[in-house]
């Protein structure tokens, strides 16, 4: 039997309450005040080690920058120093003018041919960054050219002849130095207009650039690079130490971001930050990289940083020495007081509170004795109900696919197939996919009204197709209620109850089912009235005046157990007695009417939730 339990006794009940960690319990204000002095003091260690690492890190970096900037400057003045060269030659040397402004089937072109070769042969030892210099002729595509090593003659000479016979790659070599690659190696070129139809031009390593700064000491594993604006690296690391390597997108970033005077990349092959210091060329489209692994750069810092991460674990310590004592002082009786409460919810209502060693723990200990004794005689029925319920709900569920519906179907479809009609044996098998889905959607509880008319439909729609001239229905709705969420399968019990007890054969017309649902207004609320009639035997007496009494909810539920699930699930959705009504017409058949609340906020929503 159900009893009431006193409200004190309830709230005593309330484990959820009592094991919440809330703002307001005690082990959640003595760990706040604990936490509230050490995690400033933990936060001020961690803000001293990154401003001294900042700091490092920034002084590093400007005494780098200024070493990067002078040999930057110096790469500039050996690029311009070319360029100057260049220009002499291309409007001083007389073989150039020569060969430019006569006939190259001479003596004398050829005369001028071997004397410019011997210059730049000369030339080319002077200038030790220039790998190559060399005389272009577009007409004949005859190449002039000395390099610094005789070996290197065929692969520069080849690699010229490529990218010299594009007219537009030419007037853009003649504006600015630009960056090609050979056997894996990256090369800056650069030619100068004669203005007699050739182009004298210089063929630079970018490695040989980096020789002087190499043998400079950064730090260890640091490492020196040429990259381009678009991220890449254009030279080859020199040093014993495996090379940095960073993503191309990252590189870009770090290189074009000057309101930065560094940046800290991670590195992709072992996962170490490093520090990116670059300067960019003013004379190419070049940044000079200089990569300092961080780790390298604090390491004086090492044992202060030890002092930092060693810090929260001996915090963790004292903690755990602290929460120990609260636990055996404090949250001990407090566990023994909510072991005792979980006894008496899970139904040992014999269960005790030993007494405490704290008196005020001890008049709580006694005070939920003496409670406990009372309430040791008090049934709970809420499992009682639930397991009701929940027994309903699967007894439901089990009820709503009849395997003889579904037998008569098939064998429906057989005899139409039989004798061939196929638009018959299609808009059945359609309702029937339909009525199907419908019924396996188990996992949503709510459903619009006119999903749910939908699915009476395609019921209704098998039955005429059963019954061609003996069944007819018809189902109206307001428009404003389609969109209006109802519990599902609510109408399917009523429907079915109609077909299954008050169809019957008549001559003078077919049996008749009609579905309507209405907005009416009932005072200050409105409501949905839903109104489901046959024409067939209608109800018995004796089940009108079982449905018109309380009984009927209270006791068993196996003989309805349609019926009485519509009316659970509606009240545990509408929070509130659903009215349903059965009688009969006068002039024959069942009705049943049903009323649902319905708010102003259900009929503007587009869709069920």
């Amino acid at each position: 039997m159900c009893v009431i339990v006193p409200e004190g006794v309830f709230h005593i009940l309330n484990l959820k309450h009592c094991f919440s960690f809330s703002t307001s319990t005690l082990r959640f204000k003595i760990i706040f005040g604990f936490v509230l002095i050490t995690v400033p003091l933990l936060l001020i260690l961690i803000c001293n080690n990154w401003y001294a690492m900042k700091v490092v890190c920034d002084q590093v970096a400007a005494s780098n920058k200024s070493i990067v900037q002078l040999h930057s400057n110096q790469v500039d003045n050996i690029l311009k120093d070319m360029e100057k060269y260049l220009h002499s030659m291309a409007f001083q040397d007389p073989n150039i003018i020569y060969i430019g402004s006569n006939p190259t089937t001479t003596i004398e072109d050829y005369v001028a041919n071997v004397n410019l070769s011997n210059k730049f042969q000369k030339d080319v030892f002077e200038y030790s960054y220039a790998n190559a210099i060399f005389l272009y002729k577009p007409n004949s595509r005859e190449l002039i050219m000395a390099p610094q090593q005789q070996g290197d003659y065929d692969e520069i000479a080849a690699k010229l002849g490529d990218i010299l016979k594009d007219p537009d790659i030419c007037k853009q070599l003649v504006n600015s130095w630009q960056q090609f690659d050979l056997k894996g190696q990256k090369f800056l070129l650069k030619l100068t207009d004669t203005g007699y139809e050739t182009y004298i031009g210089v063929w630079v390593n970018l490695d040989d650039l980096l020789k002087p700064i190499r043998f400079l000491e950064f730090s260890d594993n640091s490492q020196v690079m040429f990259a381009s604006s678009k991220g890449e690296v254009l030279t080859k690391n020199t040093t014993v130490h495996p090379s940095k390597t960073f993503g191309r997108e990252l590189l870009q970033k770090a290189l074009t971001d000057s309101s930065k005077p560094y940046t800290i990349l991670k590195s992709e092959n072992d996962g170490a930050d490093s520090m990116i210091v670059d300067i960019h060329s003013d004379v190419s489209e070049l940044y000079l990289v200089v990569v300092l692994p961080v780790n390298a750069l604090v390491e004086k810092l090492t044992a202060f940083q030890r002092v930092v991460y060693v810090t929260p674990f001996a915090a963790a310590v004292f903690l755990a020495i602290f929460l120990f004592y609260l636990q055996k002082e404090i949250a001990s009786p407090v566990k023994k007081l909510l072991r005792g409460m979980g006894k008496i919810q899970a139904g040992d209502l014999t269960a005790r509170i030993e007494p405490s060693k704290l008196s005020e723990f001890n008049s709580i200990n006694n005070a939920f004795n003496n409670m406990a004794h009372e309430v040791q005689y008090l049934k709970n029925g809420i499992y009682e109900e639930q397991l009701r319920v929940q027994k309903a709900e699967m007894k439901e569920l089990q009820a709503q696919i009849y395997p003889h519906f579904f037998a008569n179907c098939l064998n429906l479809v057989y005899s139409l197939a039989q004798v061939r009609e196929t638009e018959l044996v299609k808009q059945l098998t359609l309702h029937m996919v339909r009525y199907l889905r419908f019924m396996m959607r188990t996992n949503r509880t709510l459903v619009t009204l006119s999903e749910e008319l939908e699915h009476i439909s395609n019921y209704l729609s098998i039955q005429k197709i059963r019954f061609p001239k003996a069944f007819d229905y018809n189902i109206e709705i307001e428009e404003e209620l389609g969109t209006v969420p109802v519990p599902a399968f609510i109408l399917q019990p009523f429907v079915e109850n109609s077909m299954e007890h008050g169809f019957c054969y008549r001559e003078d017309l077919p049996f008749y089912i009609k579905v309507e649902a209405r907005l009416n207004t009932g005072g200050d609320e409105k409501y949905i009235s839903i109104r489901i009639e046959d024409n067939g035997k209608g109800f018995p007496p004796e089940i009108i005046s079982e449905f018109q009494t309380e009984d009927y909810f209270n006791k068993g539920f196996d003989k309805h157990l349609g019926i009485w699930n519509v009316q659970r699930r509606c009240q545990l959705y509408y929070h509130s007695e659903v009215k349903i009504s059965f009688f009969n017409n006068t002039g024959g058949g069942a009705v049943v009417e049903m009323a649902l609340p319905v708010s102003e906020t259900a009929l503007g929503r587009d869709q069920c939730v």
